[in-house]
This record gives structure tokens, sequence and C-alpha cells, in this order.
């Protein structure tokens, strides 16, 4: 008697966790339709922006990333249309007491439960040969490469971060 009640309490609760997951994602997919934020699952990329650069010329992707996961990630690469080449840099201070760029070639840590901002003077993707002259008020679409999944974003292109 007790296996059997056991059998069907263990039933209801996998039978609840199934309902509570199908109607988070749907309340997930008509949030993220009307946020300008970027969602999959829990993770979110917000305040996606680019500098103006001409053809051919340089410019840098910078985000907010939210990971309120428990576990940690990796962003290993960033594809996009307006470039082939795009590299993940950090900014370090050099012996002579100046700052330069350092690319990360193991990627960007993403540490559970915290929020990882890519900024000038910072961590930040570098973007190299663009195809089309990106000018102030134009998007450009990009995606992100994390250990096991990937985030599509929308970038404004401006002069300065988001408010």
């Amino acid at each position: 008697m007790i296996l059997r009640a056991s059998a069907l309490l263990a039933t209801a609760l996998i039978g609840g966790f199934m309902l509570g997951g199908c109607g988070s994602e749907s309340a997930s997919n008509s949030d993220a339709s009307s946020s300008p934020t970027t969602s999959t699952d829990t993770v979110t990329v917000t305040n996606a922006w680019m500098r103006p650069a001409p053809e051919g010329g340089v410019t840098a992707l910078y985000f907010e990333f939210h990971n309120p996961d428990a576990t940690a990630d990796t962003l290993t690469r960033i594809s996009t249309p307006v470039s082939e080449r795009t590299e993940i840099h950090t900014t370090v201070e050099n012996d002579d007491g100046t700052t330069g760029m350092r690319e990360l070639d193991d990627g960007l840590p993403l540490p559970a439960d915290t929020v990882t901002t890519l900024h000038p003077g910072g961590p930040h993707v570098m973007i190299y040969d663009v195809d089309a002259a990106l000018t102030l008020g134009d998007t450009a679409a990009a995606t992100l490469h994390l250990s096991g999944t990937s985030h599509d974003v929308s970038a404004s292109v401006r002069s300065s971060p988001p408010q």
C-alpha cells in the first residue's frame, strides 16, 4: 500500500512539473515578443549595441548577459552577418601603465547567478572587416554561441551605451 501511494505521489509531482513547464514556456514566449531583450529559458541578453563603422572598418559589440541559472557557462564565439571575423576581448593594463586588448582564446566565463556586462574599457566583442557601413540607427543581428546553446540578439548601432 505504501509503495502504491508513493508511486501515485511521484506521478502527480512529475505531471505538475510538466504542466508548470508548459505554462512558463508560453509566458516566456509572450514576454519575449513584447520586450527589447532576447531570452532563452531563463537567460536574457539586454542592451545590445555596437558603434558605427565604415565598410571594411572595425566595431565592437557590447551587451549585458543575465545568467540567473545555478550553472555557469562560457561565451565561446559570436557570429554575425555583418562580418566573418569576430573576437572576444578583454581590456588589460600593460606593464607601462597603458591599456590594451587581449583576445580570450577560451571564451568569456559567464558565472552562475550573475549579470556579465560587456562594455567599453572591459570585456567586449571586436568585429573586424565590416561588410557594409554601420550607421547610427541601424540594427545588426548577432548570435552568441555558448558552451551548449546559442542566443540571437539584435544590436542597435549607437555612439554611446543605452541608458
